[in-house]
């Protein structure tokens, strides 16, 4: 069965931000309309997002549809493959503190909506205490800094988000499908993670494994608030569990450990606040004392359950947007290059043309900008991106590839390369992000002295008197390569 989805990366952005759509579930090789318009009610039934949502034209850039057919260049994924990847500038010009509807419609007849915000960056939030009912060893700790996480950059594991018309929601963190509850399905937002990727801090002389939960309630009739019921932590071999039991909230036993269970002692509860305007941004850091994990290798994948809103008719519901937990992994800019030299070529002729291939690739965790490439002596002409969009970023994992070509010089062939055989040249890429990384290729040189006499007497000449001079030309040529 084919899902019809239509999301965005993240449900709030702030001004000169792009949001990235992704549109999927129609026929493949569809064309897809996109547009984004400004909303100022949900319309008669209450839910942001949808067809009747009250649209008001604000007089912005960026509000005209454009079109994009699946598989063509300028769908982002660049596969046929019934989905869509596009891109929409969040124009400063009439963004701040808007709310927006995005429509999609595929010439099959497909269509859907959704909804994102630009509230802006939050300058004047207070940072509002959880308040837990119960005893648990965890530490919820709402950002003493608003709109910000500090230093890193965030990746999110799971993303929850309660049916329509409910007030509940619950899900855990797999790189398996389907997934269980109200998991999002994106393998971007949802998968697993191991215990190498959770910050591990220290409060108070004690140590812990440090998650982020980002909450999206505070448009809703309820306001900004929501009940925490469970939080569950299982460590597990495997990456792609989705057997959980749905009454017991457990796995198997033979598939993972249980390694904490915020109701096992007694019922927890735990009321939070969605304080901090917009996702991506975090409302509260969740630490677990490391001792929790005791026998569990940094290797091991670390699944979260938890649950969220009205259970057993207990508790603020969750009636807005998605919560997400994420982990705030330390930037980690880097680049490699690799140049290598065509096959088979030899250096042998003065005025030649040597050949080379180079790549950049981005082996880091955050995207590289302002990326160049000197090769001295050298024309460079950058190519199709082995891996990526030919963009002018170089995003995580993309590869570049380009064409170097020079000339071999007389001097260097008659220097045997500089003296030691071969024409060495090196190629040297560069970011705002990294230092310099070089790669040299090497041609071998293929010296052939050769040297050629030809002696002839003049024309005419005869040896007929003693004492007379013969005279002879002699022509010696260098008929070698050096």
């Amino acid at each position: 069965m084919t899902i019809s989805r239509l999301e965005t990366d993240k449900s709030d952005y702030q001004p000169g931000e792009t949001a990235t759509i992704t549109a999927g579930g129609f026929v493949p090789g569809s064309e897809v309309t996109f547009e984004v318009e400004h909303v100022t009610d949900p319309g008669a039934d209450g839910i942001y997002g949808t067809s009747d949502d009250v649209i008001v034209d604000l007089g912005g850039k960026g509000h005209d549809p454009w079109t994009v057919k699946d598989g063509s260049k300028k769908d982002l994924d660049g596969k046929v493959n019934g989905e869509v990847v596009t891109k929409w500038f969040v124009h400063p010009d009439d963004s701040l503190g808007a709310r927006f509807l995005l429509t999609a419609a595929a010439s099959d007849g497909w269509g859907a909506t959704a909804t994102f915000t630009d509230a802006g960056p939050n300058t004047g939030g207070t940072p509002i205490a959880a308040t837990v009912n119960g005893s648990t060893p965890l530490i919820f700790d709402a950002y003493t800094t608003a709109g910000s996480t500090g230093t890193g950059i965030i990746s999110s594991f799971v993303r929850i988000q309660a049916p329509k018309d409910e007030a509940f929601e619950s899900g855990y963190n797999t790189s398996g499908r389907p997934v269980q509850f109200d998991e999002n399905t994106s393998p971007q937002f949802t998968y697993a993670i191991t215990l190498s990727m959770v910050p591990r801090v220290t409060i108070d002389g004690q140590d812990y494994y440090q998650f982020n939960l980002d909450l999206n309630e505070s448009d809703k009739d309820s306001g900004p608030l929501i009940t925490l019921h469970n939080v569950k932590l299982f460590a597990s071999s495997s990456p792609t569990l989705t057997n959980m039991n749905a009454t017991t909230a457990l796995f198997p036993t033979t598939d993972a450990r249980l390694l904490y269970d915020m109701d096992g002692s007694g019922n927890v509860t735990v009321s939070l606040t969605d304080w901090n305007s917009g996702s991506g941004t975090g409302d509260y850091r969740v630490s677990v004392p490391v001792s929790l994990f005791n026998g569990v290798s940094l290797s091991e994948y670390i699944y979260l359950y938890s649950e969220f809103g009205t259970k057993n008719n207990a508790g603020s519901p969750a009636e807005g947007g998605f919560e997400e937990w994420f982990v705030v992994k330390q930037a980690n800019p880097s680049m490699a290059i690799d140049k290598v030299a065509a096959a088979g070529q030899v250096a042998d002729v003065a005025g030649e043309t040597l050949n080379y291939t180079i790549t950049v690739t981005n082996t880091g965790n955050v995207a590289l900008t302002g990326v160049t490439l000197a090769d001295p002596g050298a024309t460079v002409l950058r190519l199709t991106d082995l891996s990526g969009d030919n963009d002018a970023t170089l995003e995580v994992g993309e590869i570049w590839r380009y064409s170097a070509t020079r000339t071999l010089t007389q001097a260097e062939l008659d220097s045997n390369g500089g003296g030691d055989g071969d024409i060495d040249n090196t190629a040297t890429a560069d970011s705002d992000q990294t230092g310099p990384v070089s790669d040299s290729a090497v041609i071998p040189v293929d010296q052939n002295p050769a040297l050629n006499i030809v002696k002839e007497a003049d024309a005419g000449q005869v040896a007929d008197q003693a004492g007379e001079k013969l005279t002879y030309r002699i022509t010696v040529a260098n008929t070698g390569n050096q």
